[in-house]
């Protein structure tokens, strides 16, 4: 227990220096030192990568997630588990890498009028996407293990740097272009390295397959339930991954590469809900197999009140802050707030419904959750075709919310109808109207210098919303807000 409590804090100081590092190289670095269509083009290389990634294990990263127990064996190399998940995911490289590259010239033709850049460097999907699938599956297999921290610091900070490093040593002209995305891409393939490296220290690395012991574990079964999540990894990358791609074939990458930056400001407010997902969901699946509704109530219904509080007051720091923020990058990027506006609230209305994941996919329900998902995705593509051509890129934005909303809204119903839960109550409606009040009288321009705009406005929207939360006693079960009562009024 003291092995894994120690991971997790070294994880938690990995995952906000890894933040830390994130929003320097996205919001300073690349903006500085990087063309628009440069930074479109590297946004649109990942994105298409990531979910290429997502088809090739065909479903392994999940299987590692609920069989590995059953092959644990340090002795007799896990029984060539590794190896297993291994060459699922290389049967996936080829199956699916043979029809990407059958219909490549389709995919060139399509990006041909808007984003040509893209299809000049298009076949570099492959080793990228490869890459990519292999980190995951290696990643997953760490954490059976109970070896997070070395993963996540490569995950979270040490590519990230190197990143950096290569955008330094582009604009320094001591790379060319072509070099700088060869790097790009073998950045991912150095993490695969080092990965390996990391798992020989504490594993056999047996690839070699014990025919024998797989043949009892119900193969049919785990491979039915890899296939039956493939659908479920891919319409989740889909939905964070769709937006930049069906964007560049539509506009220039320049255009893709302001959207791309600009829309990392709303993942903020949904920062708070992946962590408190990491520690809500497995106490909610612990009670889901006890069939404790008491605790499942409770932990539903508190994380979606203190999201909701939190994400209220990160939204507001960022869409009144936003226009002065964008000032201090380069001018392309200073009109491009009203994107901010539209995720930003959508992502709140996402931190509204609370933890609600683990109630449909890890539940007698998950099928449901599936069906969800899919729809979703198919969802998704409809909006991208219709609200990009009709409003550019803030149909994009207000795609990528509306999808969102029906699909959280379509899991709520879910919970409502088969768990009798409901994350909202009179708090709920006083805490959106509080947030709407406070936008009104702190929508202003100032004359100063951005910083001093940004922080000045700050500390007057953390006063008058917390004040706004005491006084209407909106959140009464919060201890911050406990403490400010108790030392205060």
């Amino acid at each position: 227990m003291g092995e894994i409590k120690r991971q997790g804090i070294s994880n938690t100081l990995y995952m906000y220096l890894g933040l830390g590092v994130g929003f320097l190289n996205t919001l300073f670095v690349q903006p500085e030192l990087l063309t628009t269509t440069e930074i479109g083009l590297t946004k649109v290389l990942f994105s298409f990568s990531m979910l290429f990634s997502t088809l090739l294990p065909m479903g392994a990263n999940n299987i590692i997630l609920r069989y590995y127990a059953r092959f644990k064996n340090a002795e007799k190399g896990d029984h060539g588990f590794l190896g297993l998940v291994t060459g699922i995911t290389l049967l996936g490289f080829l199956v699916y890498g043979s029809l990407l590259f059958l219909f490549s010239h389709f995919a060139i033709d399509y990006y041909q009028d808007k984003s040509p850049e893209f299809g000049h460097y298009f076949y570099w999907v492959f080793p990228f996407g490869l890459a990519l699938a292999l980190i995951t599956i290696f990643n997953t297999y760490c954490y059976g293990n109970f070896r997070s921290s070395f993963p996540t610091f490569l995950n979270d900070v040490a590519v990230r740097v190197m990143l950096i490093l290569l955008i330094l040593l582009y604009h320094q002209k001591w790379i060319s272009w072509e070099t700088y995305l060869g790097l790009f891409v073998a950045c991912f393939m150095l993490q695969l390295g080092m990965l390996l490296a990391y798992m020989a220290s504490f594993s056999k690395l047996n690839f070699k397959y014990d025919w024998s012991f797989l043949g009892r574990q119900g193969n049919r079964e785990m491979l039915v339930y890899g296939l039956l999540f493939l659908l479920s990894s891919v319409a989740s990358m889909g939905l964070k991954t769709l937006d930049v791609i069906v964007l560049a074939s539509f506009f220039p990458l320049s255009a893709v590469g302001v959207y791309g930056l600009v829309s990392i400001f709303p993942l903020v407010i949904e920062t708070p809900l992946n962590s408190l997902e990491k520690i809500a969901g497995p106490k909610m699946t612990e009670a889901l197999a006890q069939s404790n509704s008491v605790e499942l109530s409770k932990i539903y219904k508190d994380s979606a009140h203190h999201l909701l509080v939190f994400g209220a007051w990160l939204f507001l720091m960022i869409v009144l802050n936003i226009k002065d923020f964008l000032h201090l990058l380069p001018a392309d990027f200073h009109s491009a707030y009203g994107l901010v506006y539209i995720l930003s609230a959508g992502n709140l209305i996402n931190m509204a419904t609370g933890v609600n994941n683990p109630l449909v996919y890890y539940s007698d329900h998950y099928k449901l959750g599936l069906s969800i998902l899919l729809s979703t995705l198919v969802l998704a593509i409809i909006n991208y075709f219709v609200f990009i051509p009709l409003w550019g890129l803030p149909g994009a934005a207000f795609a990528t919310v509306l999808s969102n909303l029906m699909m959280n809204l379509a899991k709520t119903m879910v919970i409502w109808v088969k768990f009798k839960l409901n994350p909202f109550d009179g708090n709920t409606l006083g805490i959106f109207i509080l947030t709407a009040l406070c936008i009104l009288p702190l929508w202003w321009n100032l004359d100063f210098h951005p910083v001093v705009n940004m922080i000045f406005r700050s500390l007057v929207i953390t006063l008058v919303f917390g004040l706004g939360l005491v006084v209407g006693k909106l959140s009464p079960n919060n201890p911050v807000i406990g403490y400010i009562r108790e030392r205060i009024f």
